[in-house]
């Protein structure tokens, strides 16, 4: 054998996870002892090939964490967001580098989990956003195989090795709770996949939604108005949540008419020594304020000795 340096070259064709440990050994072939090996040497004994990173998490009420099955109570007012961060570092040039992420759930996942697609499709809304801001609509796409999934934009890596993407989930009241297990995939425009990640939802019946949870107005000797709203919480024992000054001042009508509506209105006559009139109170749907600024509706009610309020 020539005296000089041999080389090794050892290529990855593709990422690959981790860092890999290569060790070189020089053998004699007669007798089939090492000659030299690259033990004596670590620091050129390691191959390291950059790793793609993938890291899910979820946001819920402004708080975030990266559980593996965050919860999404439903009916819920808000929906439950979830931030897909992904890192790939390309030693050849990005300008021919495209990604797309799918979310996938198997018709054996969905039977798994206790639901049928057309379930999942009426009541899990879904909406995407590319910054995290602005989201729009994305719907499920049916798999002729029994399976659902929602397929994203695909991602331009020549912008940055970083890149995010984000969607959000709502789950409306009436859908049993249930554990679905899924799977988030990270693929090139062949089909192969870079990474991949288990997506698990639970939608818990934890949240009333608000038009099934009738608040209470009440108004005590001072002429003070309450609120006192119905608890949202189906697990809760109480049946209404603690009580909130809307305002004073409310005596100055002789009646308080309420509708049902999901939005909570009043109607209500002023007592002398205001003119007689009907005033409504449109509702806001927000506890903190209830009522948007009075509307007249007339003159003259003082000719009646008693009002009703019908359903509305």
């Amino acid at each position: 054998m020539t005296a000089g340096t041999t080389h090794l070259h050892i290529s990855a064709a593709y990422p690959v996870y981790g860092q890999i440990m290569v060790q070189a050994q020089l053998v004699d072939g007669a007798t089939g002892k090492d000659i030299a090996d690259s033990s004596t040497n670590r620091s050129t004994s390691d191959l390291i090939v950059n790793q793609p990173y993938f890291t899910p998490s979820w946001t819920d009420g402004g708080v975030t964490s990266y559980s593996a099955s965050p919860q999404i109570a439903t009916g819920a007012p808000h929906a439950v967001t979830e931030r897909l961060n992904i890192r790939i570092v390309w030693l050849s040039p990005a300008s021919a580098h495209t990604t797309s992420t799918q979310v996938v759930f198997t018709a054996a996942q969905i039977a798994a989990a206790g639901y049928t697609p057309e379930q999942l499709e009426n009541a899990v809304a879904v909406r995407f956003s590319a910054d995290g801001q602005n989201y729009a609509v994305k719907p499920w796409t049916p798999g002729a195989d029994g399976s659902l999934s929602i397929d994203l934009p695909p991602v331009d890596w020549r912008a940055d090795v970083t890149q995010s993407q984000y969607l959000s989930f709502k789950v409306a009241w009436g859908l049993p709770a249930g554990r679905l297990v899924g799977t988030i995939e990270v693929r090139d425009p062949q089909g192969w996949q870079y990474v991949g990640a288990t997506q698990t939802l639970r939608p818990t019946a934890d949240v009333r939604p608000a038009e099934l949870v009738p608040s209470i107005f009440g108004r005590d000797a001072k002429g003070d108005l309450w609120l006192i709203p119905g608890a949202r919480g189906a697990r809760s024992s109480a049946y209404y949540d603690a009580r909130s000054l809307v305002g004073p001042g409310w005596n100055a009508y002789t009646h308080l008419l309420g509708t049902a509506t999901s939005a909570s209105t009043a109607t209500t006559t002023s007592s002398p020594p205001a003119p007689p009139a009907s005033w409504y109170y449109e509702g806001t749907g927000n506890p903190a304020a209830p009522f948007k600024p009075r509307l007249k509706i007339s003159d003259g009610w003082q000719a009646y000795n008693t009002l009703l309020c019908p359903a509305l």
